[in-house]
């Protein structure tokens, strides 16, 4: 399951839950055709992974917490773009079609 990102609250369990397993976020635009095929691969893999979990920020309808993650984060603001994070930070960035399967996978590997 895929949880909304809605608020600084949100962001703010999304890193604590880090603390203790991996957390996937997506930033998703409703607007974008790139972004919907990322949330689709986004979704299939969130299926496949138990030991994660994942949220999305929808950036048109929250762009001010759009703006607060890339300035905690320190990573420029794209769209679509997936982050994990572990130990309250961000461990692996990825953008349009570096949301995959394999590539999701391969960032799991720098925490194992």
């Amino acid at each position: 399951m895929i949880k909304d990102c809605n608020s600084n609250e949100d962001f703010n369990e999304i890193t604590e839950e880090s603390r203790v397993k991996p957390v996937f976020l997506m930033k998703h635009s409703t607007a974008c055709p790139h972004s919907a095929w990322a949330l689709e691969r986004f979704s299939e893999f969130s299926k496949d992974n138990k030991e994660s979990d994942f949220w999305k920020v929808h950036v048109i309808e929250n762009r001010s917490l759009s703006r607060k993650i890339a300035e905690d984060t320190g990573v420029e603001h794209a769209s679509p773009q997936g982050f994990l994070f572990f130990n309250g930070e961000v461990i692996w960035t990825g953008y349009r079609n570096e949301i995959s399967k394999e590539h999701m996978i391969e960032a799991l590997k720098i925490i194992s």
